[in-house]
């Protein structure tokens, strides 16, 4: 039975690069025995998916981060917005303040801070909805990608896909291992032919 597993996680490795330990690294690996074939047989055989990789070039990834930043950009013009009058609300109140009575310099001064008020819980807001976007994101693309993944490996010879990233686990492998160019060529061919469906459809009614 065939265990897929895709590990994305981060790891921090210290390395040393003293000469001295290096030329001893380079002696402990040359005095390795060989493995024998039996025994290589018996090895599970591992592919490697990049999983830094996939985000960048997954067109839904892309889709996705597109749809997080145009909100983002939204949300910060909103805000700007109403800060920039908050603040523009606030000078008004400076200059006017000679000529205003004190019952109505204490109303101009408090609704001034019922909008900063406002305005605070209005970030909250929008942080928590970005947050809550990039999570729902997120979860998406590793269902699409583990799902892919456990059907695509069905019919090849890998016994487990680990995931190497700029903090990933992995820190060397061979470059034949590496099958990210094929799954995110694939992704992104079955995303076309879903994107293409509607139209498909309309096409044949």
């Amino acid at each position: 039975m065939r265990y897929l597993v895709l590990l994305i996680g981060a790891f921090i490795l210290a390395s040393c690069n003293e000469p001295e330990n290096q030329t001893t690294s380079a002696q402990s690996e040359a005095n390795k025995p060989e493995i024998n074939e039996v025994e290589r047989a018996s090895l599970p055989v591992v592919a490697v998916l990049n999983s830094d990789s996939v985000m960048e070039n997954y067109k839904l990834a892309v889709k996705f981060r597109d749809k997080l930043n145009t909100e983002r950009i939204r949300y910060d013009n909103i805000l700007r917005n109403k800060q920039e009058k908050l603040l523009a609300d606030a000078d008004q109140l400076q200059k006017d303040a000679p000529t205003l009575s004190q019952f109505e310099g204490q109303v101009r001064q408090r609704k001034l801070l019922e909008e900063e008020q406002k305005l605070q819980m209005l970030q909250e807001q929008y942080a928590g909805q970005l947050m809550d976007m990039e999570s729902s994101y997120t979860k998406q693309l590793n269902e699409k990608v583990s799902g892919f993944l456990k059907e695509y490996c069905s019919d090849k010879s890998y016994d487990m896909v680990i995931s190497d990233g700029e903090m990933g686990l992995l820190r060397w492998y061979r470059d034949e291992l590496d099958i990210t160019r094929e799954v995110v060529d694939e992704l992104n061919l079955r995303y076309d032919q879903e994107q293409n469906k509607p139209e498909e459809t309309n096409a044949g009614s």
